[in-house]
């Protein structure tokens, strides 16, 4: 939920982040937000594309399935949140 939220939170702001921004903005170690990213990315969640600027790093975006989860995960969590988190 964390690292989609993030994801989520810097997509609002228009920022089209790599995995290492997620886990600072999330306070969370890089290789397990790598790990779970993946993961996320198996099951449709997010994708990746290849950064303009650094070849080694990938962009990462929510899909219509991943903001459709956080919606989900957001309603149970609290009622409230589906209102201030920008998706």
């Amino acid at each position: 939920y964390t690292l989609l939220a993030g994801l989520a939170q810097l997509e609002s702001q228009e920022i089209e982040p790599n995995q290492t921004e997620i886990a600072s903005l999330t306070r969370t170690d890089v290789m397990m937000t790598s790990q779970i990213l993946r993961k996320l990315e198996t099951k449709g969640y997010l994708k990746r594309k290849d950064s303009d600027k650094d070849s080694r790093a990938k962009k990462i975006s929510l899909t219509k399935k991943g903001q459709d989860l956080l919606k989900q995960a957001n309603q149970v969590i609290d009622p409230q949140i589906p209102n201030s988190l920008p998706i």
